[in-house]
């Protein structure tokens, strides 16, 4: 994972004073805390705001999928599927 990745998330944790070895939380607790510092990771609607320009070209896009050779980088290892 990215250092700044890592830093985006753990800064507001932080902040309100988390840190190792504290006080066990619950999953709700957690649940709440994300999505007061992430709305986005929450709520997946604000993630999709360009899924309405990409959905005018689907068509074109599932004809190619059969047809081009992707390649795509998962750590570090670059890799290519058809």
């Amino acid at each position: 994972m990215d250092r700044k990745a890592v830093r985006k998330y753990l800064a507001p944790a932080e902040a309100s004073g988390i840190a190792p070895g504290g006080p066990p939380m619950t999953e709700t607790d957690w649940a709440g805390l994300i999505e007061g510092w992430f709305p986005g990771l929450v709520d997946r609607r604000l993630r999709q705001v360009t899924w309405s320009d990409i959905d005018q070209h689907r068509d074109y896009i599932k004809d190619l999928l059969g047809t081009v050779a992707v390649s795509t980088t998962t750590s570090g290892c670059a890799t290519s599927t058809n």
